[in-house]
């Protein structure tokens, strides 16, 4: 909040970064959740050679949405390129 209001000097930024401050918690929190995903997914492929992971796959249902979804998100366009 200090940061977004200016209070903070080029040096206390610098030095917060410096020990990996995460200045955003929610996006941090939701790309590690993002990437639990896809180390999942990652796992999932080792095991059956492709990525189609049925929507409803009984040994990880949060799996089959979660790709459906980032499915869903490229075609709309919204799925961040990196």
């Amino acid at each position: 909040m200090l940061r977004k209001k200016g209070k903070l000097t080029d040096e206390q930024i610098l030095r917060l970064d410096t020990i990996g401050f995460v200045w955003n918690w929610n996006k941090a929190k939701a790309e590690e959740a993002w990437m639990k995903r896809f180390d999942e997914l990652v796992q999932y492929k080792a095991n059956h050679g492709d990525c189609r992971v049925p929507k409803r796959w009984g040994l990880n249902p949060d799996l089959g949405s979660w790709v459906s979804n980032q499915q869903q998100c490229q075609k709309k366009g919204k799925l961040d390129t990196e």
